[in-house]
């Protein structure tokens, strides 16, 4: 029996997490309800539009677990979304590709993304990803005119006898316009790169200021949807959540420190700032007003304390607020701080100290505080499967992930039907045409992405709980303008993806596995170890005056009296294992669950 009943509701309590895909994200809704119907969620996380959908789930169980009666509240809320994502809005496209808005000097280049996605081969993609900023190019109209008129000229030459000299300037006119016209598109593509660049770095900011009309953006829609499911008017914030026992967490990328980022921030993380200015054209104005509001109340806290846990807070212009850790910081600001997608959507910029220049290292002088650009945290782990994790966990932590087609099997939801399932890894095949160059830089830029995820998915404890959905080249991702019958499709395959997880999920099994494949590393780690600082061995006799060469305050990383005496414990725990696999001749390796994981100190991400 699974621990962690929820005996009021009557359901099982479970753990989620999601993965990126832009689009493909359509899949979730439908997911999340057949989920919901078993089990209550208690942690959900994700990255990119993963991480929307846990920002959706959790705002629909606070909708549940807090009794909200409001019309559209809940996961009967959650139910009717790709629905009213499939549908057609007055200007003619659905409500799906509005949320996308560029700005007039960024629409170029967004034509030039989708055209992209539409092209079936490298060439069509090439010219359909090129139309756009060719027909956006100041000189193309100029040189066409100029062509044109070069082909009248010609022509009357042509009339009165002269064939060769209208040729000639045909020729002549066609290549001097023809460099005119690639010309005409390098300055296009060089505005359109300072266009992104005056809208954060991005084709479109996610938002909109109120008042103008027409269909929410993305962060806009994604607020109004939050607040709709949890149905409360307060912004919702991961206080809300915590009080009813939820927890939210997702990935971002600092793209300027070069690594990933779990929001809410861990303690040990740097500090950061964020400017209210730059927030008000991100964010709806009640959701930056709670930010603030938090911000501000955790900094004058932070700076107050008194118990050898403060923190020194660089002096920064009021302008420049603290980015919360705590309660206050609301679910909606996570999401979009996590869906980034690099050019598609703006980066969010956060101000934090650079510790390595020697200006902010002397004491006397206040650090500077400078931009760090936060973008999508599928770029570092677009399934963050280690979330939630524990190494013998009391509840599920299920995931969905995102796939493309494979070749021999029909488009779908897939769940390892035995333990013995889905340890094979998918090959990315590079083809033999022309393009295969390009589709092999592609492959590299995906391995670098990928290859930690991927790993993890087919390790034992983690493939027998998440379930594959498969998706076609005209489905999710990129593709914006999926019509609404698409959408529907996608959406069905998550209500699939559901119910088998829902349905066929053995959790005796799963415990046994995770309890097995622990024993396993436990003697692997920890045999090699013993064996070099046994009782009586000079290793043991160093450790135990480290151990006393740190008692009482003395040295880095001192230990008090209480914790030396713990450690020795510890030590004598480990002697007394290593003993009784001697004595009883049993090797917890073998046949063991397979791949073998690996024990291993890294950051916390």
């Amino acid at each position: 029996m699974q621990t962690g009943t929820t005996e009021a509701e009557g359901l099982l309590e479970c753990d989620l997490v999601m993965k990126g895909g832009i689009t493909s994200g359509v899949v979730y809704p439908l997911a999340l309800v057949e989920l919901a119907r078993r089990y209550r969620f208690r942690s959900v996380g994700g990255s990119s539009a993963g991480a929307i959908a846990a920002a959706a789930a959790v705002a629909a169980e606070y909708g549940r677990q807090s009794g909200a009666t409001v019309e559209g509240s809940g996961f009967a809320g959650l139910a009717r979304l790709p629905a009213s994502l499939g549908e057609r809005l007055p200007g003619g496209g659905s409500r799906l590709s509005s949320l996308f808005q560029p700005t007039r000097r960024t629409r170029p280049v967004l034509e030039a993304l989708l055209g992209a996605a539409r092209g079936r081969s490298a060439a069509g993609k090439a010219a359909r990803a090129l139309a756009p900023l060719v027909v956006a190019a100041p000189g193309c109209w100029v040189a066409l005119a100029g062509l044109l008129l070069a082909g009248a000229v010609g022509a009357v030459a042509g009339r009165q006898g002269g064939v060769a000299e209208a040729a000639a300037l045909w020729l002549s006119a066609a290549a001097v316009l023809a460099l005119a016209a690639l010309g005409a598109v390098v300055a296009s593509a060089v505005s359109a790169l300072g266009a992104i660049r005056d809208n954060g770095l991005g084709v479109c900011s996610g938002f909109a200021p109120p008042g103008r009309g027409g269909p929410p953006p993305l962060t806009t829609w994604l607020h109004g949807l939050v607040q709709s499911l949890a149905g409360t008017r307060e912004v919702l914030t991961l206080g809300h959540l915590e009080r009813h026992g939820l927890r939210l967490e997702v990935t971002t990328t600092s793209v300027t420190h070069q690594r990933p980022f779990r929001l809410p921030l861990h303690p040990d993380d740097p500090v950061f700032f964020f400017r209210e200015a730059e927030f008000r054209a991100l964010f709806p104005g009640e959701v930056v007003d709670r930010l603030v509001e938090a911000g501000r109340a955790e900094e004058a806290e932070r700076r107050a304390r008194t118990d050898g846990r403060r923190v020194r807070l660089p002096a920064h212009d009021p302008s420049l607020v603290l980015f919360p850790r705590g309660p206050g910081l609301p679910v909606v600001v996570l999401a979009r701080m996590s869906l980034s997608f690099p050019l598609l959507l703006g980066a969010v910029p956060l101000y934090g100290v650079d510790w390595t220049r020697r200006r902010n290292q002397r004491r006397r002088a206040e650090p500077e505080l400078e931009r760090a650009w936060f973008s999508d945290g599928g770029i570092c782990s677009n399934i963050p499967i280690h979330f939630f994790d524990a190494a013998l966990p009391t509840r599920p932590t299920f995931a969905i992930d995102l796939r493309e087609q494979h070749p021999d099997h029909p488009l779908g939801a897939w769940l390892p039907a035995n333990n013995a399932s889905g340890i094979a890894q998918r090959w990315r095949r590079l083809g033999e045409g022309r393009a295969a160059p390009l589709r092999f830089l592609a492959a590299v830029v995906a391995t670098m992405q990928t290859w930690v995820d991927e790993m993890q998915l087919a390790a034992p404890g983690y493939r027998d709980r998440i379930v594959h959905v498969s998706h076609a080249a005209d489905e999710g991702g990129l593709n914006l303008e999926m019509p609404p019958d698409v959408i529907a499709r996608l959406a069905a395959r998550g209500a699939d993806a559901g119910v088998r997880l829902r349905d066929r999920f053995r959790w005796d099994d799963h415990r046994w596995i995770r309890f097995r494949s622990l024993l396993d590393v436990m003697q692997r780690y920890v045999a090699p170890a013993w064996a070099a600082h046994a009782p009586g061995t000079p290793g043991r006799a160093a450790l135990l005056a480290l151990l006393e060469a740190h008692r009482g305050g003395r040295g880095s990383y001192p230990v008090t009296g209480p914790q030396a005496e713990c450690a020795r414990a510890a030590l004598e725990g480990v002697d007394r294992l290593a003993e009784a696999a001697a004595a009883t001749g049993g090797d917890l390796r073998e046949r063991a669950p397979r791949p073998a994981p690996e024990l291993r100190a890294r950051p916390r991400v």
